[in-house]
């Protein structure tokens, strides 16, 4: 699954989840750039991890991340699924799929 297909079903998730809220993407954070971010009454940011990434800027990422946002989530493809968590000091473990009525039932990891 590619970041535009995982950043899809992110945000659908996100608005789904939540009643209140503002979504940006591609925002700068210090040294790095958040793939996602949900303002809601806390700042969170989302990492998005495809199959075609890899790992090695996730040290600098991830503290990035722990400066700026109240909770952080890296969302992970297939091929990542049983090895982000090793990678990183927190990583939330959830599963969603696309809502019915999606063309297909695609799946990323949270």
């Amino acid at each position: 699954m590619n970041d535009r297909e995982m950043r899809g079903i992110l945000i659908e998730y996100l608005m789904i989840k939540n009643r209140h809220y503002r979504i940006f993407q591609e925002k700068n954070i210090g040294s790095s750039v958040c793939d996602v971010m949900l303002v809601t009454d806390r700042l969170c940011g989302f990492e998005i991890k495809s199959d075609s990434d890899n790992f090695e800027r996730i040290g600098r990422q991830v503290e990035a991340y722990e400066r700026f946002f109240d909770e952080n989530t890296i969302v992970v493809g297939e091929k990542y699924r049983d090895t982000a968590a090793k990678r990183c000091a927190r990583l939330r473990s959830s599963k969603f799929t696309r809502p019915s009525g999606s063309r297909r039932q695609s799946q990323a990891y949270i």
